[in-house]
């Protein structure tokens, strides 16, 4: 338990127990006829003697010990009514009491503190945790980083100016070489690239298959005319040469026998002799093979389609997971990929505001990295810590943050370490601590603004001190109960106050 809490727990006992000592010397009787001798009431400094040795960090009496045995009948006075009033109910809507715990609970919220101080926060515990591994990782040396940038835009300005896919595809890999710039996104892309060029391939087969399919129709439609004329030739020649029943034309010869390609029918019409029979089924079996085969057409360009859709879904959809994820450089060139692969003058709505947004992010990165430098070259680690914060949640992967110098960057740690402590130490309203906290701060950042927390620390001093002040007046004109209510609003204005165990003992010590 902290040292300033016991001591004021300490005071407190003090303040009852010289309350309720003033109270038995003002409540003695004027006569003094007792047949029996009245055991005489405690000392003011006996009470002070007795507390302060059990007010040993061993022990501390809890509320039911403070008050009174078990076995004594407690008083039906102002002393127990202040000791009931303290640690037994909550302070009423609109007392001192209340209105106090509710400044405590303002000056104690993370954010007061956070807005008190001014300083950069990255409020993710996740992302914090990334930025303090990248403030302790050596830094990317400067020619590496300019051989790994140099490489980026060659490999932009293929895609844009001569559209060749392959050799872009190419650079992609040796991209995936520097690890620590790269993390092996650019061999991933170059992977979903290969899968757009498989993409491709199949269809390419699908065109095959369908030229095949093409020629076999127009195979068929050929035999299927040649099989048509035919039998309409054979139809024509049957008629030339046997009368139709209805009165047409009649054979040259009548008498002549019938020809084997025909046979007469019981009423004298001729029927199709078995060899036209099979010219038709023939006729038949090509008509039937052309249309399977324009089906399995129909089928191969629909495979097409659902392929080139899918594979362009599945582009756009690693994109979006690459936006995602911060890795914006690797975006634009995802994004020129997708322009040469499918063949588009422009990129789709949502693409388009990605490449945007990434082109400005990347921008941004830049010129935050180097006013980071700028400032941190002079001192100013406040600002430099700032900057780097702003860069780091723009584009934590951008080269530039990965070249920031080691040293630079510890400065920036340990500045944002002792900056913790001290929003820890307003949040638990420790002001005696703030004071030398400042002073460490501003050693390592000459720009620190200590204006605000400064102002906050005269400000609960000052309150703490007229509170207590009020107390003592209070106790003076005999409202136990008002100035029970000020010495806990100035204890939980400043818990760690040493004027409240010095108003302690000046209480129980006042009528001795």
């Amino acid at each position: 338990m902290p040292i300033h809490v016991t001591k004021n727990r300490v005071a407190l006992i003090l303040v009852f127990a010289g309350l309720k000592s003033l109270e038995a010397q003002s409540a003695a009787p004027s006569t003094t006829t007792p047949a029996v001798p009245v055991p005489t009431a405690p000392q003011p400094a006996q009470v002070v003697s007795q507390v302060a040795q059990q007010a040993q960090p061993v022990a501390i009496p809890n509320a039911t010990q403070v008050a009174a045995p078990a076995a004594a009948t407690a008083p039906a006075d102002s002393t127990s009514s202040a000791l009931d009033y303290l640690f037994n109910r909550k302070p009423q809507d609109g007392t001192a009491a209340q209105a106090a715990g509710g400044v405590a609970e303002n000056l104690g919220d993370k954010m007061k503190a956070e807005d008190i101080l001014g300083a950069p926060s990255l409020d993710d515990p996740v992302l914090r945790q990334r930025f303090e591994i990248y403030l302790k990782h050596p830094e990317v040396s400067v020619d590496r980083v300019r051989e790994y940038t140099d490489k980026l835009e060659k490999l932009s300005e293929i895609l844009k100016q001569t559209g060749d896919t392959f050799a872009a595809w190419k650079i992609l890999y040796a991209l995936s070489e520097y690890r620590d710039l790269d993390a092996g996104i650019s061999r991933e892309l170059a992977n979903r690239v290969e899968a757009v060029w498989n993409t491709v391939k199949t269809n390419d087969g699908l065109d095959e298959k369908n030229g095949r399919l093409k020629r076999e129709i127009e195979m068929s439609d050929r035999n299927a005319d040649m099989i048509a004329a035919e039998l309409r030739a054979e139809e024509a020649d049957e008629r030339g040469r046997v009368g139709s029943p209805s009165g047409g034309k009649t054979a040259t010869n009548p008498a002549a026998p019938p020809t084997p390609d025909s046979q007469s029918n019981a009423d004298g019409s001729v029927a199709p002799s078995n060899p036209d029979a099979t010219g038709s089924m023939q006729l038949t079996a090509e008509y039937l093979g052309g249309l399977e085969s324009r089906a399995r057409m129909k089928l191969n360009e629909v495979r097409q389609d659902t392929n080139l859709k899918q594979a362009k879904s599945d582009f756009a959809d690693y994109v979006t997971t690459l936006y995602g994820s911060h890795r914006y450089f690797q975006v634009i060139i995802a994004a020129d990929f997708y322009r040469q692969l499918f063949n588009e003058g422009d990129y789709p709505v949502a693409m388009a505001d990605q490449v945007n947004a990434s082109l400005e992010v990347n921008s941004n990165v830049s010129l935050t990295v180097d006013d980071f430098r700028d400032e941190a070259a002079k001192g100013e680690v406040a600002g430099a810590a700032a900057m780097l914060e702003n860069a780091f949640l723009g584009n934590e992967f951008h080269p530039a943050l990965q070249g920031v110098p080691l040293s630079d960057k510890e400065k920036v740690g340990e500045f944002l370490r002792k900056l913790d402590v001290l929003k820890n130490v307003i949040e638990a309203r420790d002001f005696g601590r703030v004071e030398g906290l400042i002073a460490d701060i501003t050693k390592i950042a000459a720009d620190f603004d200590s204006t605000k927390p400064m102002a906050l620390i005269s400000g609960v001093k000052l309150e703490s001190t007229l509170r207590l002040g009020k107390a003592k007046m209070l106790v003076q004109q005999g409202d136990l109960k008002a100035a029970m209510d000020e010495f806990q609003a100035a204890a939980q204005a400043w818990p760690g106050n040493p004027d409240l165990h010095d108003s302690a003992t000046g209480f129980s010590t006042r009528r001795t």
